[in-house]
């Protein structure tokens, strides 16, 4: 690490604005892919520790190199430096550089405190009124937050990704950390406006793609959708906010056996048949929905609101719903036969 804290000091007229922050961080403007064209101060490249190396990072592009890689790119000359200095250190003049991960990105939530809650908006706001539709419980809205820019809003934390001159209002789904940190924000059009119905950013492609992690508790049985406001109906749950669930799952070693995954009930829908079948191969629990169910939906909220249109209370259907849920969850050879009855 001496040698390449040396080489990384070395660096000061290869890289624009360096500056040398707390502990073993570097902080410049990325030479991969040359940081922001409009704004000369951005600095989102950085050189950070990972066990006894360093490895590069941008918050732009995302690139990520070990570090000689990352040397070698910035300052051949220096680098051929290292490598004669490196070889007297080590005597070995074959180098296997470690494997590098992505880091996590987290944010303290001040930015997002900045936005006004669902909650406190009037009653006929159009993004509380459409939530109130939806039978989203008040309880909630404190947890959901309303912008009237998206594009502008997710420029504070990736900048020059999105063009903020395009102003479309959004309701903000955050994904916070059980450290109470920001990792990510998914944006929901308000009825029909927008193109796009969600638009998800996420601070770094190694972070949790998960909202409700930090409400969460994984010593009871957990539940798993794909999509955030279905979530919000069943207690302990959590939604991967459209990504691969069982890809989360994985790659976040979520616990398996206290995670009953709950996908949309389309039994007509192969890429949904395919999905659930992974997911049991891969030790997973998955809910094979029965036919008494279908004619309130295909998802969550849908089978809320046909449950609640039928003649039933909030709290019958909600109750309704989870136990249909336990009722109807399998796995293993089990699961995959009973998704098989299920498929059409």
């Amino acid at each position: 690490m001496w040698l390449e804290a040396k080489y990384m000091q070395m660096l000061a007229g290869s890289l624009k604005g360096l500056v040398a922050k707390d502990g073993n961080t570097w902080n410049f403007r990325c030479p991969i892919c040359g940081d922001s064209s409009k704004n000369e101060s951005k600095t989102r490249g950085y050189v950070l520790q990972q066990g006894m190396s360093f490895f590069s990072y941008c918050h732009n592009c995302h690139t990520t190199l070990p570090f000689a890689k990352f040397l070698e790119r910035v300052n051949p000359g220096i680098y051929d430096q290292y490598v004669v200095e490196r070889f007297q250190e080590t005597g070995k003049k074959a180098y296997h550089e470690p494997a590098i991960e992505r880091p996590m990105i987290e944010e303290n939530l001040s930015k997002l405190l900045k936005l006004p809650r669902i909650a406190y908006l009037d009653l006929d706001h159009p993004a509380r009124s459409y939530l109130t539709e939806r039978l989203v419980p008040d309880t909630w809205l404190t947890s959901l937050y309303y912008t009237e820019n998206f594009n502008r809003f997710a420029d504070d934390f990736i900048p020059d990704k999105y063009d903020t001159r395009h102003n479309e209002p959004r309701i903000v789904i955050p994904m916070i950390s059980k450290s109470r940190k920001l990792l990510g924000f998914q944006g929901r059009s308000i009825g029909g406006a927008g193109k796009l119905r969600y638009i998800t950013t996420m601070l770094s492609p190694s972070n949790p793609r998960m909202f409700g992690l930090d409400r969460v508790d994984f010593n009871f049985t957990n539940y798993i959708f794909e999509g955030p406001l279905d979530s919000l109906f069943v207690d302990n749950s959590i939604s991967t906010c459209g990504g691969a669930i069982h890809k989360e799952i994985r790659k976040h070693h979520l616990p398996l056996d206290r995670s009953v995954v709950v996908y949309d009930n389309e039994p007509r829908n192969p890429d949904i048949v395919s999905l659930m079948r992974r997911a049991t191969n891969k030790g997973l629990k998955v809910v094979v929905w029965p036919s008494k169910i279908e004619p309130y939906g295909n998802d969550i909220n849908q089978m809320m609101l046909g449950l609640v249109a039928d003649g039933k209370t909030f709290d019958e259907a909600k109750l309704f719903i989870k136990q249909t849920i336990d009722d109807n969850t399998h796995e293993g050879m089990a699961g995959t036969l009973k998704i098989n009855e299920w498929k059409r």
